[in-house]
């Protein structure tokens, strides 16, 4: 539990420090969107894990695609 509890300080402070960097909130969103992606491929590698597994990297490529024309369809709404 206390693990879980630094990972979200520290992923909170790097969010918070990310967008202090950033004026554009694009950069940091097309950065997290990726983040499940290496989060898998990093516990596929070291074989932690069993789950999420080689399924979960084949659906996160075609889930991509809409979460980035998302993403670049409200960054032009915006300007």
């Amino acid at each position: 539990m206390y693990m879980a509890i630094f990972l979200a300080l520290g992923q909170l402070v790097s969010v918070l420090l990310i967008t202090k960097m950033f004026p554009d909130p694009i950069i940091p969103a097309l950065g997290m969107t990726l983040e499940p992606f290496i989060a898998c491929f990093i516990v596929q590698l070291a074989n932690v894990q069993n789950l999420p597994g080689d399924f979960s990297m084949i659906g996160f490529i075609f889930i991509f695609p809409g979460l980035l024309i998302v993403l670049m369809g409200q960054c032009f709404y915006q300007r």
